[in-house]
């Protein structure tokens, strides 16, 4: 590909190219600059967001699969609480980077806005709600004691 082509309809492609001399001190610089299409990158990003939206969707119904399928047998006591909570924190992680790209790239908000919004909502209802599932397969009697005591379980869960 040429350098400096865009594409078909797009504007032409802002280059500068220049030369600075000093006869003083003899020093040559050159320069080369090419302006961003910020077009195209706002289109990338539609992209990217609409791909992460929809794997977010996937993961929301496998999560919710993976929770059927746990609390019918009593399997999720055989589930890592380290592992879901390691994929908790990285998903609220992304739900937060996803906000702040979306701030930062006023055009694109609502796009990054509601890829956020998924992952926030995998995070804070799909994800905890199996963490509190394991947590209670591993710890029936904790949970049979009353509130107070569940209580102090869940936020024995949250501290960790």
């Amino acid at each position: 590909a040429e350098r400096g082509r865009r594409g078909a309809g797009r504007a032409p492609a802002a280059d500068l190219v220049g030369t600075v001399e000093s006869g003083n001190c003899r020093v040559q610089m050159q320069v080369n600059t090419t302006a961003m299409d910020f077009e195209a990158y706002y289109a990338k990003a539609m992209h990217y967001t609409l791909m992460v939206t929809t794997a977010c969707f996937v993961q929301v119904v496998v999560q919710v699969k993976q929770m059927e399928y746990s609390a019918g047998r009593g399997a999720a006591g055989k589930v890592s609480v380290i592992s879901v909570g390691m994929q908790a924190a990285l998903d609220v992680y992304l739900s937060l980077a996803h906000t702040m790209a979306g701030v930062a790239a006023e055009p694109l908000f609502n796009a990054f806005a509601t890829t956020a919004f998924f992952q926030l909502v995998l995070f804070s209802v799909f994800e905890m709600r199996y963490m509190i599932l394991i947590w209670r397969a591993r710890r029936p009697a904790a949970f049979r004691e009353g509130w107070e005591r569940a209580r102090r379980e869940l936020a024995a869960l949250y501290g960790r």
